[in-house]
């Protein structure tokens, strides 16, 4: 029933396991509502089990009793999760029997292909969980007219209606479906600025867009330093800044790259 009990939950955090199940976010074009969306998980006495962001092909298929191609419907499901707001990532759950009938295979290529047109940034499952629990266990004060947010770092974004000076913390912004998106790099704690003057973020280097995490985005005099690190080689984009070296490399699994810019 993907329902985890404490006592499982507990086994898990002991053995410093992560876990993900469950969730019943199955909202479609015709059944879209707020009830068919799933939170990120759910606690039990101080412990969390994390959902999965759209459920698997068993449950579109009506419990694998058909229609087989019904798993496409959570392409449905991903639009509804992402506009007006974006509430969840794309999630491509299945099992392995998902290739025992011509419908759910073929569907199931349909939906990898129209997934993957998408501007997308690839992660494992295990930083999913990382990234949700980092979001149940991260807290936010307010400090001499700043705002701070302590976490432990997987938590690379947040979303706010105020307009924040780009700094030591915050290297970047973007807007998506009307709605500002700002990149925090460095360490935690992340140090949070009101921008009072609206000129001033809007001539200073910042980063938009990368398809891969920020390591650091810092000031050295009047060259900006940027690193990112990523499982795809990187693309990027920078604004008001022009870049005068690069350097890619490899560190385990990660492709890594390096960016000087000068304003």
């Amino acid at each position: 029933d993907c329902i985890a009990p404490y006592t499982a939950l507990k086994l898990f955090n002991e053995n410093n396991l992560l876990n993900i199940n469950g969730g019943y976010t199955i909202a479609s074009y015709e059944k879209p509502f707020i009830s068919y969306i799933g939170p990120h998980g759910i606690e039990r006495n101080g412990l969390y089990q994390i959902y999965a962001a759209q459920m698997n092909e068993n449950v579109y298929t009506n419990l694998w009793n058909g229609p087989y191609w019904g798993f496409e419907k959570v392409l449905e499901t991903q639009e509804i999760t992402d506009k007006p707001l974006r509430l969840k990532p794309i999630n491509i759950y299945y099992h392995f029997y998902s290739a025992s009938k011509y419908e759910s295979l073929n569907t199931l290529k349909k939906i990898y292909e129209t997934s993957l047109k998408k501007e997308v940034i690839l992660k494992y499952t295990s930083d999913y969980i990382k990234t949700v629990l980092d979001f149940y266990n991260s807290e936010m004060f307010n400090y001499e007219n700043k705002w701070l947010i302590t976490s432990n770092g997987y938590i690379k974004t947040i979303k706010t209606k105020k307009i924040l000076k780009i700094n030591e913390s915050v290297c970047g912004y973007r807007k998506i479906n009307n709605l500002t998106y700002y990149h925090l790099c460095s360490k935690p704690p992340y140090k949070l600025e009101i921008n009072d003057d609206n000129d001033e973020i809007f001539s200073q280097p910042y980063l938009e867009f990368s398809n891969a995490e920020i390591d650091y985005f810092k000031k050295d005099n009047n060259i900006y330093l940027l690193k990112l690190k990523g499982y795809l080689p990187i693309k990027y984009k920078i604004i008001n800044a022009k870049k005068i070296e690069e350097k890619d490399y490899k560190e385990g699994i990660h492709h890594v790259k390096e960016i000087k810019l000068q304003k």
